[in-house]
C-alpha cells in the first residue's frame, strides 16, 4: 500500500477512549436522525437538493447488507498503537455536518498518525463523496498523485487517471478498478 484515505471514518478500532468520545459527542453511527432525515447526507443538502436525495435514497434501499453494529472495536482491526506506527502517507475527510462520525473523531484519528493530514469539507454530511464529487474527488486525486509518484491530474479536460491499469484498460473498462473523475 502506498498511501491510505480515511473518508468520513476513524476506523472503529480498538481505541477505548474514541469510544468515550463518541458517546460524548452524541455520535449517531446507528441512527437517531430525525424521522425522515437521511443519516449521511447534511440537512442543508437534503432541503436544499431533494431530486439527488432522492437518488441517494433509492441507491441505498439497493444495499440490502446488513449494517456492522458500531458499539465497540470492530472485530480484526489495529489496535490504537499499530494506527500509530502507520508508515504510509495518511488522509482523513470528514464533514462539517456529519453526525455519523462528527469532525473530531475523524480529526482524532489524523492526529495519531505522524504526518497525516485532514481535510473537513464545510456543510458536507457523513457522504462527502456523493454531496461534494468534485471537491473529495480532486482531493483525493491530487493526494495520491503527490504521494505514489502514479497518478496524473489533468483538470483541462476534467479527468483524472489514478493508475496504470486505467491507461492499458481505457475509460469503462470493467477490468480497471480506477477511480476517474
Amino acid at each position: 500500500m502506498s498511501a491510505l484515505v480515511m473518508g468520513n471514518t476513524w476506523g472503529s478500532f480498538d481505541w477505548p477512549e474514541h469510544w468515550q468520545l463518541t458517546k460524548d459527542l452524541d455520535a449517531k453511527p446507528l441512527g437517531g436522525i430525525e424521522t425522515g432525515q437521511i443519516r449521511g447526507l447534511s440537512a442543508k443538502f437534503q432541503s436544499e437538493k431533494t431530486e439527488l436525495t432522492f437518488l441517494f435514497r433509492q441507491i441505498s434501499g439497493a444495499n440490502r447488507a446488513p449494517k456492522p453494529a458500531l458499539s465497540g472495536a470492530q472485530p480484526g482491526g489495529p489496535s490504537i498503537a499499530e494506527v500509530r506506527g502507520l508508515k504510509v502517507p495518511l488522509l482523513c475527510i470528514t464533514g462539517t455536518e456529519d453526525v455519523v462520525f462528527p469532525p473530531p473523531l475523524v480529526e482524532g484519528l489524523a492526529e495519531q498518525v505522524p504526518g497525516a493530514e485532514c481535510k473537513k469539507f464545510e456543510g458536507a454530511g457523513h457522504s462527502v463523496y456523493y454531496e461534494q464529487p468534485d471537491g473529495f474527488n480532486n482531493l483525493i486525486l491530487e493526494f495520491f498523485a503527490r504521494h505514489t509518484g502514479q497518478g496524473e491530474v489533468d483538470g483541462s479536460k476534467g479527468a483524472a487517471k489514478v493508475c496504470e491499469e486505467y491507461k492499458m484498460h481505457g475509460e469503462g473498462s470493467t477490468n480497471c478498478s480506477c477511480t476517474v473523475a
